[in-house]
């Protein structure tokens, strides 16, 4: 059994389960950034949250060719209305935030306007038997309309 941390274990999302290892009061969210005005987003989030929100930042390739700066930061939790207002923050300056903390696809912030989930739910699993509940949005084609899922 090893002692000390590898520096592997400081990498990619390591971080974050390091931070909530260290202190339950730490949560995550996931966000991207605009490539352009990144510096900005960084110091308006940092200007009104401090040190309750700690950027682990990487980067990916669009297949535009252009590079992308992503982050799971690690947030201190106070309240579910600090989060909220913290992920309302992110989006009004135009921060892409995945809310990992909802139990639903539309309430985590990927689901897209042209209803490309609903419809691959609708093609692959029209029964609903695959995650029931998941996407309150859809409706099991053999389910009367009005009725839940659960």
């Amino acid at each position: 059994m090893r002692s000390r941390p590898l520096l592997s274990d400081y990498t990619w999302n390591h971080t974050t389960l390091w931070a909530m290892k260290s202190d339950d009061a730490y949560t995550y969210l996931q966000c991207g950034f605009d490539p352009d005005t990144v510096r900005d987003q960084l110091r308006q989030l940092k200007e009104k949250f401090g040190d309750e929100i700690l950027f682990h930042m990487e980067f990916w390739k669009l297949g535009t060719g252009r590079v992308a700066p992503g982050a799971i930061p690690v947030v201190y939790y106070k309240s579910e209305e600090r989060l909220n207002e913290m992920i309302d923050f992110c989006r009004a300056i135009g921060v892409f935030v995945a809310n990992p903390h909802v139990n639903n696809v539309e309430g985590g912030g990927r689901y897209r306007p042209d209803n490309v989930q609903l419809l691959a739910k609708q093609r692959y699993d029209p029964k609903g038997l695959l995650n029931p509940g998941k996407m309150v949005t859809f409706q099991p084609e053999d389910q009367p309309a009005g009725t839940s899922q659960r």
